[in-house]
């Protein structure tokens, strides 16, 4: 007997800002701007944004978020995550680092 695959979909899962932001922060410590760019479409697509919200036109977002080879630009990352109501945080990596001993 074979058992039955369940479709899932991220986006249903991201349901308030602050698991949006802990998803994006995965997706930039990745360090794959593929990723990254798939990862900003799932949380607009999450919030109910439409791309236009996001202050870009939707033909150009689509394409960098949808692209193989997408690699949002920093215009186009911080237009999105202001339509999210999120913001980039940049740490040192010894901070962060320590953070985590301290959390273990």
């Amino acid at each position: 007997m074979k058992e039955e695959i369940l479709p899932y979909d991220v986006a249903e899962n991201l349901a308030t800002p602050f698991s949006r932001a802990v998803f994006l922060t995965d997706a930039l410590e990745a360090d794959d701007p593929e990723y990254l760019a798939f990862a900003l479409g799932i949380a607009l697509r999450s919030a109910g944004i439409a791309e236009e919200t996001a202050d870009l036109s939707r033909k150009a977002l689509l394409r960098t978020l949808a692209e193989e080879e997408g690699n949002p630009s920093l215009k186009t990352l911080s237009a999105v995550l202001d339509a999210l109501g999120l913001k980039m945080v940049i740490n040192r990596i010894e901070a962060v680092d320590e953070q985590a001993r301290k959390q273990a």
